[in-house]
């Protein structure tokens, strides 16, 4: 049979194992970790707004999605569209010390 101080320890793990699981348990956590999608997530979608409605022009080439050589105007250097790649900083960048300082203040699991 388990004695008191085993309970409390038992007690304690299933509560670290619980913060481990699911860290947005507290309120602001669950804020900040919402917050961190649309701070990656709009970037990206921001790219694919404006390839399609602005680069593209809302048309796309179908045959050519599904080709991979180099004959595609979807074909990139090394597979990567290395001007997305820049844009997706250059859009990352101004929001991303915030939410380094938000996420370095947040308090650490008990």
């Amino acid at each position: 049979m388990a004695n008191h101080h085993d309970r409390c320890h038992i007690y304690h793990c299933a509560k670290r194992v619980r913060n481990f699981q699911a860290p947005w348990y507290n309120r602001v956590e669950l804020t900040c970790a919402v917050s961190s999608f649309g701070i990656f997530y709009g970037p990206c979608a921001g790219l694919l707004v404006a390839d399609y409605w602005i680069i593209r022009q809302r048309r796309y080439k179908m045959d050519d999605i599904y080709r991979g050589d180099a004959e595609s105007i979807y074909w990139y250097t090394y597979g990567v569209n290395w001007r997305a790649f820049v844009a997706f900083i250059v859009a990352l960048a101004p929001v991303l010390p915030g939410y380094i300082s938000k996420s370095s203040t947040l308090a650490s699991p008990p």
